[in-house]
């Protein structure tokens, strides 16, 4: 992740994959196990906000969401308007893999397949 976002701000290019425009704002400095509660990598970005990224080998619907969870809910009173939490993984498991198989995500509409992907973990915990 971080050759990712070294290139993006070398080339002074948005993420695609996070869905920033190409000509928006780009990372200008990355920062690793940080003081946040989201602390595996900080991005501050050309315009002033940042990515909070939560690194983890696997991701599936299991302890290590529950503890992704609770590090997101105590870093939403830091969080200012612009910035974002993003969770990467080498491995999507169980509920997480199903839920990027059904929506396509990946495809050409991220931002559809993410609400798809939020509305089934809202009635998968109902």
């Amino acid at each position: 992740m971080a050759a990712i976002l070294a290139t993006h701000g070398l080339r002074a290019k948005g993420i695609a994959a996070l869905e920033m425009s190409d000509c928006g704002s780009y990372p200008e400095a990355t920062a690793f196990e940080t003081l946040d509660a989201v602390d595996d990598i900080r991005c501050e970005l050309s315009d002033g906000t940042c990515l909070y990224f939560q690194s983890k080998r696997t991701y599936g619907k299991d302890d290590t969401f529950k503890s992704a969870v609770k590090q997101w809910m105590a870093m939403l009173r830091q969080l200012r308007d612009g910035d974002r939490l993003v969770i990467v993984s080498a491995e999507a498991r169980g509920d997480v893999a199903a839920l990027n198989r059904s929506t396509g995500h990946g495809t050409s509409n991220p931002g559809l397949a993410n609400q798809i992907i939020e509305q089934q973990l809202r009635e998968r915990e109902a």
